[in-house]
């Protein structure tokens, strides 16, 4: 039991009291380690301590063989419990269970009923309206470097919990009494310290923001004789307050050669899966995992972990056999928990593609490829995808439905458009392609799009489904024809190579195209829809017009080339664009929503200045070059931004959200040294 992880286990009445009597009072409880027993439930948390006798004569030099048998027979155990009572909160909250896991415990006793009752257990619970329109939400945090209330056993697991005040909510009802200390104080750092004579609770200074605009609140602890409460500067009670976010967690992910991620989702259960390519030959793949040997040159990998950081499993994948750092490139996740990968293989590598697969051998040079996953690591079915030239896989998206979407780029003249369709022919040397596949992999339709570049370069980067079925392409061109509909934002070239973005039905007929650069060089390398149906692009940028709209978060390049963002509505209106970055250089490439529609952008830079806000987790540069992350609203105002790297350099891809709207990024790094939270 000490080696799982922490979880909260329903009561089906299997918990009593001393006389054996339920406690149908307790909802929830946390088996922690060291004796420590958490029960939650009716706006009340009951720590209990529980000791034996034995236990303490263990840990000295006396032996087992030299204890003295009626000792062995007096064994007595002493337990003392901490009560926190949540004072006039609501005792029947409705209670809302998160983040089911696969441990169950099963209870077999006369109580319970005669074949006994199963017990399931979850990592969130949130008690709704434990006062009038504040929620309180408790979950199993993963460690971090100022998490002092460590319970699990070697894991540095802890139990955290949030209070959520809805507008029309009042932080003065939040009152906390505690009972059963020995000490109760406020510490210099403005923690509160609770101490018993079994065992000492310590809770974390409060942080507290507003969670439309993400804005900090100036908040403190206040503590009178044995009550705890909360106060907060400059709150209306029209937005909502959330009290305490979530911490989280960073890893390394790698071994001894090379390793870059670069592809970022998660699933409908909070599960986090990074893919890339890796040149280790250990510490990717896990026992049992679909395909645990690296063979040589880059591999593709791809790995899943938890909500809290800890590893589920891991796989190499078939990637290209050679040294160019190409493997697997952007993930996704369907409505069931799936997940798809794709990239490019040379050659035809046994047991890539699956048997029945559209395409189960490679045509050409390249070829893309598109693997579907399940969510415990095996392989469902994976295609080959491409002609007698070169194909890069580059992008997968989902739609609602459980349909798939490949884009890349192509210069195979054959073996990429299907009958029917919007572009049937490659137009000059390359052009990108979107195809559209079934959950069982059987193709739907495929299409080119672009036309002629002067250049013989072409770069269709990513794809991206909206709520309705409908699907976006970005990319980058130097083509000045075929690309831009009648009806676009700019329906010509600003010059050099320009980013594009294109809306497709859910049946492949063109919606709308537009070009989206000024007068050097755009570069496009993410794109992301919000509930609403906008559509963000982003990369990077050397021009001096065409991006920045009027009023925009940064107006003009600050830099030889800087981050941009842009957000289009459905029908392919510009809402606003900005350049991001300082006097450095700055690559854009991951960008993401939550459900609030506000948009998360990620990248590397070199910039010391223009970057982190004063709220930042890391506010300063730490090496030449790190990745950075950054919080605009849908308005397009930046909330929040951040450096995140160490003495060397160090680069972000990928970005996600997952249903909490907590955040994720992804990347590579040569530092040796990072503070691992984020």
């Amino acid at each position: 039991a000490n080696n799982k992880s922490l979880c909260f286990i329903e009561n089906k009445g299997q918990i009593t009291d001393q006389f054996g009597k339920s406690r149908t009072d307790i909802q929830f409880k946390i088996s922690a380690s060291k004796g420590l027993n958490i029960f939650i439930g009716n706006g009340k948390l009951h720590y209990q301590w529980t000791k034996s006798s034995l236990a303490s004569l263990r840990g000295t030099k006396q032996s087992h063989a030299n204890m003295d048998t009626s000792l062995l027979q007096e064994d007595s155990v002493s337990t003392y419990r901490m009560d926190v009572s949540l004072l006039n909160s609501n005792p029947n909250a409705e209670i809302i269970t998160d983040e089911k896991q696969n441990y169950t415990e099963n209870y077999f006793m006369s109580r319970v009923g005669g074949k006994g009752t199963k017990t399931h257990t979850y990592k969130k619970i949130t008690y709704k309206n434990i006062y009038p329109n504040i929620d309180w939400v408790l979950y199993i945090s993963s460690p971090s470097e100022n998490t002092s209330l460590s319970l699990g056993e070697g894991r540095g697991e802890a139990l955290k919990y949030d209070f959520i005040i809805h507008p029309g909510g009042n932080v003065n009802d939040i009152k906390l009494q505690y009972n059963g200390t020995t000490s109760l104080s406020l510490n210099k750092d403005r923690s509160l310290s609770a101490k018993t004579p079994f065992g000492n609770i310590t809770e974390q200074s409060p942080y507290t923001c507003e969670k439309e605009s993400n804005e900090k609140i100036t908040s403190s602890f206040v503590l009178k004789d044995n009550i705890l409460s909360f106060s907060a500067d400059n709150y209306n009670n029209k937005n909502t307050l959330v009290i305490d976010p979530a911490l989280a967690w960073a890893t390394y992910f790698g071994g001894s050669g090379y390793d870059w991620a670069e592809g970022l989702a998660t699933d409908p259960s909070a599960n986090v899966y990074i893919a890339g390519y890796t040149s280790s030959t250990s510490n990717i793949a896990t026992t049992g995992s679909y395909l645990s040997s690296y063979v040589s040159g880059n591999f593709a990998f791809l790995a899943k972990f938890d909500n809290l950081g800890n590893i589920q499993w891991g796989t190499y994948y078939y990637g290209n056999n050679t040294s160019s750092y190409w493997g697997s490139h952007r993930i996704a996740c369907d409505p069931s928990g799936n997940v798809y990968i794709t990239g490019e293989v040379s050659g035809t590598p046994a047991g890539l593609a699956t048997a029945g697969a559209y395409q189960t051998s490679n045509a050409g040079n390249e070829d893309a490829y598109l693997a579907k996953f399940d969510p415990s690591g095996s392989l469902l079915w994976a295609t080959f995808f491409g002609g007698a030239g070169t194909e890069y896989g580059t992008g997968v998206s989902c739609d609602p439905s459980g349909n798939v979407y490949l884009t890349g780029w192509s210069s195979s003249s054959s073996g990429i458009a299907t009958t029917s369709a919007y572009q049937a022919s490659l137009i000059g040397t390359w052009n990108q392609y979107l195809a559209k596949f079934s959950s069982t992999g059987a193709i739907q339709w495929s299409t080119y799009f672009g036309g002629s570049c002067a250049s013989s370069a072409y770069y269709g980067d990513d794809v991206a489904c909206d709520g309705a079925g409908n699907v976006y392409i970005c990319g980058t061109t130097c083509a000045t024809s075929n690309i831009a509909t009648s009806n676009a934002f700019q329906t010509s070239s600003g010059g050099g190579f320009d980013s594009y973005v294109a809306k497709f039905t859910s049946g492949g007929s063109i919606v709308w195209a537009t070009y989206y650069g000024g007068n050097s060089t755009e570069w496009t390398d993410g794109i992301t829809c919000d509930d609403s149906a906008n559509v963000f692009l982003a990369g990077y940028t050397y021009s001096t017009n065409n991006i920045a709209s009027p009023n925009a978060y940064q107006i003009y390049l600050s830099g030889t080339y800087d981050a941009y963002l842009v957000k289009f509505d459905s029908a392919g209106n510009r809402q606003w664009g900005t350049y991001y970055g300082g006097t450095g250089d700055e690559w854009g490439g991951g960008v993401a929503c939550n459900s609030f529609g506000q948009v998360f952008i990620s990248g590397y830079t070199n910039s010391t200045n223009n970057i982190a806000t004063s709220n930042a987790y890391q506010p300063n540069i730490a090496g030449a070059e790190d990745a950075f992350l950054a919080q605009f609203s849908g308005a397009g105002n930046l909330l929040w931004a951040t450096y995140f790297g160490g003495a060397n350099a160090d680069g972000g891809s990928g970005v996600a959200s997952d249903p909490y709207d907590n955040i994720f990024t992804c990347g590579w790094t040569y530092s040796t040294s990072v503070k691992l939270i984020l």
